[in-house]
């Protein structure tokens, strides 16, 4: 008999191994994902999550009344996910809107484990109320109930769930990826004590793999400070439920700019919640992709409100909802159920190289396959968008491939969408107070070289025309903007000096157009430049008021990337077509000469890329960026190109060639996906730079790309730029 049973249990092992073995690669599926459900109960709250175990927690329970329909809402949700019971029930606090539903929550589901902060802080009828019948809804139901504080943790399968507030209790103590200094907490004004309930939600941080959602309840301002600050135990985030249904009493700068979230939803209702203050501040806050909004707030304006695709529901009542599936890598997906829009946000990588991508196939051509990525999906060219520098600088390059390919289409719709901005007497019908909005009529120039047509060059005239009453420093250099007065960024020097130089080179202006393109070359050097590092601070201003200037030189303290890839490629295109005999023709030189030695010695060694802040590698949350890498890259190749420094950095252009392109994925359908490009970006400090946007496709880098290459495809130099004059 034991004989027999050992034989079996030695049989059995085998069997046990192969079970455990499946079950590890059911874990690693990429099907397994976290669920979560953020559900319409008007301007309340109800947050379903269901782990990739299958286990589920619901944030709270909506309003009670109106024949149960929050609770129908709930239940609906749960069929969905296939959820037959809720296993951990949080309620954040004691508000109708958030545990006044729990009652008709039970009885159409069952809830086994209920949390809570402990006993009702409020002193009020509502809050005493609702707290009643959450005690009632435990002991009917029998149910577990579980009193938590900072620190502690839900016991969700396949999923960390940490609590970070609790009965105006906060975590003290760093979470992995948190303990920054945070830069924000002194420019925060002292917020108003809060007695309610609110100060006393309970706030969890739900964590997946790399994947990070904050739900904070309607924490209010004053609680929200003293967990962040001075340091910031949080660190960043994917997701940020926005506090409070996005009311102003909470959504701190110091919490919602420390935090950087990718990606925030606004549990609003239609006349609840959604103010414009707090929409403002988490929509520019450093880093923020979208805001979602489970409703278009009414009592809002436009211009506080996102883009409709993002909003749930756009009419008073409609029920609708997002679901958020994420995956432990870091990615994730957000669905709007009324319309079924979908939107994919990629894992974050600090290094976006993949080599095993290259060499591309012979006759794949990622200038043209860039072309059909950006302009393909456009019929008209007049639908390609606003009047901007971005669009400007990708029909540049796109100019570039026509000069190359001889593809009439990609003429053609420069020449369409310039046409949409300009009237039968060739009047732009756009302002131009500041820098940014000239570099698109670099197409004026291109378009009447092409085509002789006047109204280019009456266009053009007016750009012209404009720098005679444009403002200045007082020492001569243009402002930003009118709205950046004293202000010059290296960005301007790129937007507005080529275009300055050509047209000076086309319509007999040169004198006037040489002089100052290279005053103001020189001019931004003389208080943006570092003597330590050969590279160039991004922002100066001259009064020095703004708050990222240093108080003795004025000058901003970063060495951001693309500022500096703006300047070299403007200065390198203005020698092509600078006299040779021009004064300050050597000094633009050993200008270039300073920043492309800076460029070498600050390229990342692993991958040929460069770093967001150029100069701080070092930092974790810093990140190779591409749009920059090509504008470097473009510039290193074309001074070698043209003999203005050593054959010996043509390693340098080539090395950050290929690993703009290893950056890059080839579609089936022979379009590209670009990574890593920084969004438009001001002025600020380490944290503000780090915390940008990456952006896929953004036009900033896909012209970029384009003008690099146009220059590093072939060994000649990108058709279209005139030669130096003699």
């Amino acid at each position: 008999m034991g004989k027999k049973m050992r034989v079996h249990s030695q049989a059995r092992l085998p069997l046990l191994l192969v079970l455990l073995f499946l079950s590890y690669l059911a874990a690693q599926t990429p099907g397994k994902a976290l669920q979560i459900y953020s559900l319409d109960v008007e301007g309340g709250q109800a947050t379903l999550l269901v782990s990739p175990s299958g286990q589920s927690m619901l944030v709270d329970t909506g309003w009670p009344g109106f024949e149960g329909r929050d609770a129908d809402r709930i239940i609906a949700a749960t069929k969905l996910a296939g959820v037959q019971q809720i296993d951990y029930l949080v309620i954040t606090h004691y508000h109708r809107d958030h545990v006044g539903g729990v009652s008709q929550l039970a009885d159409r589901i069952k809830i086994a484990n209920f949390i809570d902060h402990g006993d009702n802080m409020e002193d009020a009828d509502q809050t005493r109320t609702g707290y009643n019948e959450y005690l009632a809804v435990i002991s009917k139901m029998h149910g577990k109930r579980l009193t938590v504080k900072p620190s502690d943790r839900i016991p969700m399968s396949g999923i960390d769930v940490q609590v970070l507030t609790a009965a105006r209790q906060h975590i003290n103590h760093p979470l992995p990826g948190g303990g920054q200094s945070n830069s924000f907490c002194a420019s925060e004004p002292a917020p108003p004590e809060d007695p309610t309930e609110n100060s006393a939600s309970l706030g969890v941080l739900v964590t997946y793999g790399k994947f990070r959602f904050l739900d904070l309840g309607d924490l209010t301002k004053k609680a929200e400070i003293a967990m962040v600050c001075p340091n910031n135990p949080i660190g960043r985030v994917d997701v940020f439920l926005v506090s409070h249904h996005g009311l102003d009493q909470s959504n701190s700068k110091a919490l919602v700019r420390a935090i950087h979230p990718r990606v925030a939803i606004m549990n609003n209702g239609p006349h609840k919640g959604g103010s414009p203050q707090a929409w403002q501040t988490v929509h520019e806050t450093p880093g923020v992709e979208d805001l979602w909004q489970l409703h278009y707030a009414m009592d809002s304006d436009k211009a506080h409100n996102s883009a409709e695709n993002l909003i749930a529901n756009v009419n008073d009542s409609e029920a609708n909802y997002f679901k958020l599936v994420a995956q432990a890598d870091g990615s994730f997906t957000i669905q709007n159920s009324r319309n079924n829009f979908e939107k994919s946000y990629a894992p974050l990588k600090r290094n976006p190289t993949d080599f095993s991508r290259l060499p591309a196939p012979a006759d794949f051509d990622y200038s043209v396959a860039a072309i059909k990525t950006i302009t393909g999906p456009y019929q008209n060219p007049a639908d390609f968008g606003p009047w901007s520098y971005q669009r400007g600088l990708f029909l540049y390059g796109e100019y570039l491939v026509y000069k190359r390919t001889g593809n009439p289409a990609y003429l053609d719709f420069i020449k369409g969408w310039v046409d949409s901005y300009i009237d039968a007497d060739g009047k732009l019908k756009h302002g131009l107070d500041n820098l940014d909005s000239m570099m698109a009529g670099n197409l004026f120039v291109i378009l009447y070289r092409e085509t002789k047509d006047d109204r280019y060059k009456r266009a053009a005239t007016q750009i012209r025309e404009r720098f005679d009453t444009y403002p200045r420093t007082k020492e001569g250099a243009f402002w930003h903007g009118s709205t950046r007065q004293w202000q010059t960024w290296l960005d301007g020097i790129f937007m507005s000096m080529p275009l300055l130089v050509r047209y000076g080179q086309t319509f007999n202006d040169s004198q006037y157009a040489d002089d100052e393109a290279t005053k103001q070359i020189l001019l931004y050097a003389k208080h943006q430049n570092d003597p330590k590092t050969g590279l160039m601070f991004h922002a100066y201003d001259e009064s020095g008021q703004q708050p990222w200037a240093d108080p003795v030189t004025h000058h901003s303290p970063e060495f951001w990337a693309r500022a500096m890839g703006w300047y070299g490629v403007a200065t390198v295109d203005i020698l092509d077509m600078l006299p040779n005999d021009h004064p300050q023709r050597p000094a633009l030189i050993a200008q270039l000469q300073q920043l492309v030695k800076a460029y070498a010695k600050y390229q990342d060694a692993q991958t040929g890329l460069w770093f967001e802040v150029v100069n701080r590698g070092d930092v974790p949350d810093n990140w190779l960026e591409t749009s920059s890498s090509a504008m470097y890259t473009y510039t290193i190749s074309r001074a070698v190109e043209r003999g203005y420094v050593s054959k010996d950095y043509e390693k340098f252009a080539q090395k950050g060639y290929r690993g703009v392109l290893a950056s890059i994925t080839r579609n089936p359908d022979t379009t590209i996906e670009m990574p890593n490009i920084c969004e438009g970006t001001n002025v600020g400090d380490l944290d503000f730079y780090l915390g940008r946007a990456r952006k896929t496709n953004d036009l900033h880098g896909m012209g970029a790309f384009l003008i690099m290459n146009e220059q590093l495809r072939k060994s000649a130099g990108p058709s279209g730029v005139v030669a130096a004059r003699k």
